[in-house]
């Protein structure tokens, strides 16, 4: 199985993790801008040549954070037209979930809803031309656009029965071509409440993908990767 990795929060700490990382493997990195994010991106490559990244978009919390079609019109605008200049091959993590940081979105941005769709939806269409491959990740299927790689959410610390939800998720994504399923949290997130897995359940999980025959899965976040979690993880590589 392929074993990939996001992280929320590229900070020198948290990229130290990679000296932990001996396979080939992909890391998602949060960043407010392509430019930030290539310039991250020299610096995983300086630690680990096995890694290769892909590019996390966020927005600021106000804007609301991750890309939905909620999210503040100016700051799609501003991300589309960054990527639109893009020549480079970059790997693009889209994570379209709902703005919880700026719930007055839902409200101020109605009026903009369709046209961002429209917006999305037309970006999604010319990826390709830009060079870019879009890996969307999303908490479920609903999401009907065309993209290279579909990520479901599948957290179980965060679930209240993760054996089913996990299971569900998975019937799901084996009617795609080309599909992954990302699992965690092995640390907390931009929430800041997220509880942790416990490695039993990081190794039930991935015995669980595994079984069902999906190569790849991602899991959240490399900055939590110890000892620990390295030894469950390598046994299904």
């Amino acid at each position: 199985m392929q074993i990939d990795f996001f992280e929320e929060f590229p900070t020198k700490e948290n990229l130290e993790k990679l000296k932990l990382v001996d396979w080939k493997c992909t890391v998602y990195l949060a960043s407010p801008s392509l430019k930030k994010f290539r310039e991250i991106e020299k610096e995983v490559k300086k630690m680990n040549k096995r890694v290769s990244c892909g590019y996390w978009p966020v927005l600021r919390k106000s804007e609301g954070y991750w890309l939905s079609y909620y999210s503040k019109r100016k700051a799609l605008l501003r991300i589309i037209k960054e990527l639109n200049r893009n020549k480079k091959r970059l790997v693009l993590l889209w994570d379209f979930e709902k703005p919880l940081f700026a719930p007055y979105l839902f409200i101020t941005e109605l009026i903009n809803k369709e046209k961002n769709k429209k917006l999305i939806s037309n970006f999604f269409k010319k990826a390709r031309k830009h060079n870019i491959m879009i890996h969307l990740c999303e908490p479920s299927l609903r999401l009907k656009v065309s993209c290279d790689k579909r990520i479901v959410m599948a957290y179980s610390s965060l679930s209240l029965f993760p054996s089913f939800s996990l299971r569900k998720k998975i019937q799901q994504i084996k009617k795609l071509k080309n599909s992954s399923i990302a699992l965690g949290c092995i640390a907390r997130g931009i929430l800041r409440i997220e509880p942790r897995i416990s490695i039993a359940r990081l190794e039930q999980d991935l015995s669980i993908v595994s079984k069902a025959g999906i190569k790849n899965a991602v899991i959240y976040r490399l900055g939590g990767l110890n000892k620990s979690y390295l030894t469950i993880i390598k046994k299904f590589l």
